[in-house]
């Protein structure tokens, strides 16, 4: 299915994929988002792919904005992958959509950790991450939407104290 990145119409054609995995149930669904995110990944060595995995996110926002199921699942699927098309896709989303509950529901950042060692290094890149997005955030109708990043730097920034705590308490009786 990679190479359907290739095909001419491959904006219909991953439009009816993920026409699919929406409707799909949700254990089954949760699957196939996972497959869509490893479709949305990037290639090494395959720009016009890449590019076109880029013109397809921002295609889907542009479409589907004020429809609340497709939106949270495409920042599902867009949660996993690299920070500069998420900032994308959240700068874009907001200017085509400002509803603040929507919004506050869509998943901004990874649902997972990975690696060895501290954590804190993971953390701290959260916080750069959501300290970048502020200067999207500008205008009264934008204000919740910027109060919820700051509340979600506040977050990582306690869960950095508690871990630094932690990992003190480690290296101390470990």
């Amino acid at each position: 299915i990679v190479a359907c990145w290739d095909l001419d119409n491959y904006i219909e054609v991953f439009d009816y994929l993920f026409e699919y995995v929406v409707n799909k149930n949700a254990y089954f669904s949760w699957r196939m988002r996972h497959g869509c995110t490893n479709l949305l990944i990037y290639e090494q060595g395959k720009e016009v792919r890449n590019e076109r995995k880029d013109q397809w996110i921002i295609h889907a926002i542009e479409s589907h904005n004020q429809d609340e199921k497709k939106m949270v699942t495409l920042f599902e699927i867009i949660a996993e992958l690299n920070e500069n098309i998420r900032r994308q896709a959240i700068a874009l989303f907001i200017q085509a959509n400002k509803d603040y509950e929507l919004f506050a529901r869509l998943p901004l950042e990874p649902n997972h950790w990975g690696g060895t060692g501290s954590m804190l290094p993971c953390m701290h890149g959260r916080i750069k991450f959501y300290e970048s997005l502020l200067p999207y955030f500008t205008g009264i109708d934008l204000l919740k939407h910027k109060q919820h990043i700051q509340n979600c730097i506040k977050i990582w920034k306690k869960r950095i104290e508690h871990q630094e705590v932690e990992e003190l308490m480690e290296k101390l009786y470990f």
